[in-house]
């Protein structure tokens, strides 16, 4: 049987990319910040945006494409080679996925140690 896992440099520029990511979402205006996590985390088309925000839908694209393009500005900055900036952006949406799994997780770990702590009797 053949072991697929990762290994530690794969791993590592795994890590690397999450980092460099972090760093430039950290660094766009917070506007910018929220659009793409309504389109990434939260997986909101562009009409569902603009309805959330109150904007026309072009306003939400032209925002969206802004703040993608911002991220990439600041990404390349930050990033050591051209390859790892096209590997980071291209893995935008994996990313985005397993942020989303792993706060699901969280969420339900969450919700349950919630629920098991009203159902515990009141101490008299």
């Amino acid at each position: 049987m053949c072991d697929i896992s990762p290994g530690p440099s794969s791993l590592f520029a795994r890590q690397r990319e999450h980092q460099l990511l972090i760093e430039a979402l950290r660094a766009i205006p917070i506007e910018d910040q929220v659009i793409l996590e309504l389109h990434y985390w939260e997986q909101l088309t562009t009409g569902e945006m603009a309805e959330v925000m109150g904007i026309p839908i072009g306003t939400a694209r032209g925002r969206l494409q802004r703040a993608r393009t911002r991220l990439e500005e600041e990404m390349q900055r930050r990033a050591d080679s051209p390859h790892e900036l096209a590997s980071t952006m291209a893995r935008l949406d994996d990313w985005a996925a397993e942020c989303r799994e792993h706060l699901g997780s969280y969420r339900v770990d969450e919700l349950a140690a919630s629920d098991a702590t009203a159902r515990r009797p009141a101490s008299v």
